[in-house]
């Protein structure tokens, strides 16, 4: 339920308060304090090996254990959490928020049955892999360093209907592009060569605007995620789509 917990933050904060109204409903259901569960959280957004960062170093086995199972297989994960929530009363609405008895909104759709789960899992899954990747770019491009949140796109590297599960959400599979060059991404158009350079694809002719807006980055490297390099976009899924992807989708 934690995890649950840790996978929605309450938008558009960051982080759960033990003076929210669903921290004190779990705390109460579960025997524990708020700031217990609050603590449960932060743990487990610790040891989120996607994350940049060391985080707290007194995590437990157990958390460990369950972002481990969560990255293994998130949507087997995610209905179990959103199973043991219902439980107590708690929901995950369809825009990945999470609601105690009574504030639900009265425009919200109330449909159960597995289309529900579905729907809930796949934008809770995205939206994870998203605030993922703001978190380890700055909140930046990683090729233009545009920061603005509504134009940035959290791209798969190996897209997602190649992807297993599990690399669909491993932070190595993305990068934090803007849209125009997101698309130009999961197009063909451009790719990275080994050091992390940007290349233009052969397909693309030379006029001035597209030397302005592609042309003019190739070659250059891109900002990476910190130092933890665990983190960096993956060399095999950048070969993957050197092979699969680029010059051939455009």
């Amino acid at each position: 339920m934690a995890l649950a917990f840790y996978l929605c933050p309450p938008f558009p904060r960051k982080n759960w308060d033990d003076s929210d109204a669903e921290i004190r409903l779990l705390a109460g259901e579960i025997g524990r304090t708020e700031s217990a569960v609050c603590f449960k959280i932060a743990n487990l957004k610790a040891c989120d090996p996607n994350r940049t960062g060391l985080g707290f170093t007194n995590t437990a086995g157990m958390d460990r254990q369950v972002i481990s199972e969560y990255l293994a297989d998130p949507d087997a994960t995610m209905s179990e959490a959103m199973w043991e929530l219902e439980q107590i009363g708690i929901r995950i609405s369809y825009d990945g928020e999470i609601e105690a008895p009574g504030s639900s909104r009265p425009d919200q759709p109330q449909q159960l049955g597995l289309e529900r789960v579905e729907q809930v899992r796949t934008r809770v899954n995205q939206d994870y892999f998203r605030s993922v990747l703001l978190a380890n770019y700055g909140g930046a491009c990683c090729l233009t360093g545009i920061e603005i949140p509504a134009l940035l796109t959290a791209s798969h590297i190996k897209p997602w209907a190649a992807a297993t599960p599990s690399e669909r959400l491993m932070s190595s599979n993305g990068l934090l592009l803007n849209a125009l060059h997101d698309r130009a991404f999961d197009r063909g158009l451009i790719t990275l060569d080994d050091r992390y350079r940007v290349m233009v694809s052969s397909r693309v002719p030379h006029t001035p605007t597209n030397d302005q807006w592609l042309y003019a980055f190739d070659g250059r490297k891109i900002a990476l995620p910190g130092s933890d390099e665990s983190t960096w976009p993956s060399l095999d899924f950048i070969r993957y789509h050197n092979d699969c992807v680029f010059e051939r989708c455009a």
